[in-house]
């Protein structure tokens, strides 16, 4: 599934022109790549809104930092909903949940955040 993940950003890199994105992948059993699916959508230089909703997955702390690693590409980015909630998050490996919010800091021009791990 991890592999399908980085043909959707792939496919979706092809709109370049993309500036509002919302991706509803919610109890999916997903359990990786959402770096590659970020890494995929960094043609999607416009890209304005990010609405991810990843509810109900088998991501963890790893996952959210290789796709933090790719916000960095989304220089235009204001608004960015992200819900990880229901997932193997746990917050044991701090750092890594470091690393994220660090790259966050890539996004100059972030006006909107909602993050949700519950």
């Amino acid at each position: 599934k991890a592999k399908h993940l980085g043909a959707l950003g792939d496919g979706l890199g092809c709109c370049k022109h993309l500036t509002k994105l919302q991706l509803l992948l919610g109890k999916n059993e997903i359990a990786g790549g959402l770096g590659d699916l970020a890494a995929g959508l960094k043609d999607c230089a416009l890209l304005e809104q990010l609405d991810l909703n990843c509810t109900g997955n088998e991501l963890s702390e790893e996952h959210l930092a290789s796709f933090g690693s790719e916000l960095r590409n989304w220089s235009r980015l204001t608004t960015l909903f992200a819900d990880f909630s229901d997932n193997s998050i746990s917050g044991e490996k701090f750092a890594q949940l470091r690393d994220f919010s660090k790259m966050m800091g890539n996004c100059a021009t972030l006006q909107c955040l909602r993050l949700d791990f519950q």
